[in-house]
């Protein structure tokens, strides 16, 4: 059981970082190979890209959560409800950067927040 929570908060944990980096390098890496080719086939993909950026912010989120049941600090799950909120907002307020950039950050923070937290309940668990 303690391997698959362990297994389980990994994998939400890279999710995390997934939505706070390596989609924005996607869509733009997309951008720019559309670009290069000169070819319409590829920029057709923006809503695509944009729910998947949200899907992962929402699976980052779960798993912010799950970690509190585990830690129980609260200041990481509010700071996972504003910055998920804040990038959800900003990609549907036309990817105001404002909002999505600071969220995407607040995720990021979150989840190295919640892998050592739970790291330390962990260890006084033991």
């Amino acid at each position: 059981m303690i391997m698959n929570r362990d297994l389980l908060n990994r994998s939400l944990s890279i999710a995390a970082v997934c939505a706070a980096t390596g989609v924005c390098y996607l869509y733009g890496l997309r951008s720019f190979a559309a670009y290069i080719s000169d070819s319409q086939y590829l920029l057709g993909y923006d809503d695509i890209m944009f729910f998947a950026m949200q899907a992962m912010v929402v699976v980052s989120l779960v798993g912010s959560l799950r970690a509190y049941r585990q830690h129980r600090k609260i200041l990481p799950p509010v700071l996972a409800i504003a910055s998920a909120s804040a990038v959800i907002y900003g990609i549907n307020a036309h990817l105001d950067p404002y909002f999505m950039f600071p969220g995407m950050v607040g995720m990021l923070v979150v989840s190295l927040w919640n892998s050592f937290e739970t790291r330390h309940a962990s260890d006084a668990g033991k």
